[in-house]
C-alpha cells in the first residue's frame, strides 16, 4: 500500500511547541513555523532518510511552498514508531530533528529573510555521523572497522557529557 499522510493531532503540535521553546529559543525568538505531518504505511516505514527507516525527518520547506502551505520547515512522522513510543522518547525525537534547523543570519548577524519576509533556514548536518554499516565488516575488521570507530566516538561523547551510562 502507498503512504498516507494527515496532519498531526494537537497533543503531537503542543508537544513540539513545548520542545521548541525549552530547547531551541532561536527558532522561537524568530518565530519559525514548522508544519507537522503523520506518514502511515502498513507494509512498512512510512518514513525514511538515505534509504533507512525513520523515526522522522525534517526539511526547509521552498519559497514557493512556503507561500502555499504556510510554514517554514516541515516535520515528517512515522506514525507506527510514533504510537510506541514514550513521552520522553518523542521529546527526544523532537529535539533531535529540530537541531537540524538553523536560523540563517549574515556575516554580521542579523536574519536573513526570504521575499516573504520569513526568515530563511537552514539545514545542519549532525555531529556525531551514524552512517550505514554492515555486520559482515564489523566480524572481519573488528576494532578498526569503520561502524565500530563510530559507534565508539558516539559512547565516547556520551560518557564526556555523563548523558548515558554504558
Amino acid at each position: 500500500m502507498p503512504t498516507s499522510y494527515s496532519q498531526a493531532d494537537d497533543a503531537t503540535v503542543a508537544l513540539l511547541t513545548r520542545t521548541i521553546a525549552e530547547f531551541h529559543p532561536q527558532l522561537k525568538q524568530h518565530e519559525v513555523i514548522i508544519g507537522v505531518l503523520i506518514a502511515a504505511n502498513p507494509d512498512g516505514p512510512a518514513v525514511k532518510h538515505a534509504g533507512y527507516a525513520a523515526a522522522a525527518t525534517i526539511k526547509v520547506v521552498p519559497l514557493k511552498d512556503r507561500l502555499t502551505k504556510g510554514y517554514d520547515a516541515e516535520l515528517l512522522i512515522d506514525n507506527e514508531h510514533w504510537k510506541e513510543c514514550r513521552k520522553e522518547h518523542r521529546v527526544a525525537i523532537l529535539d533531535h530533528e529540530l537541531s537540524h534547523l538553523e536560523v540563517a543570519k549574515t556575516k554580521g548577524g542579523a536574519v536573513k529573510r526570504d521575499d516573504l519576509g520569513r526568515p530563511k533556514l537552514k539545514i545542519l548536518p549532525g555531529d556525531i555521523v551514524q552512517s550505514d554499516g554492515f555486520r559482515d565488516v564489523v566480524k572481519r575488521h573488528g576494532e578498526y572497522a569503520p561502524e565500530v570507530i563510530t559507534l565508539r566516538r558516539a559512547t565516547a561523547t556520551m560518557r564526556a557529557t555523563g548523558t548515558v551510562a554504558i
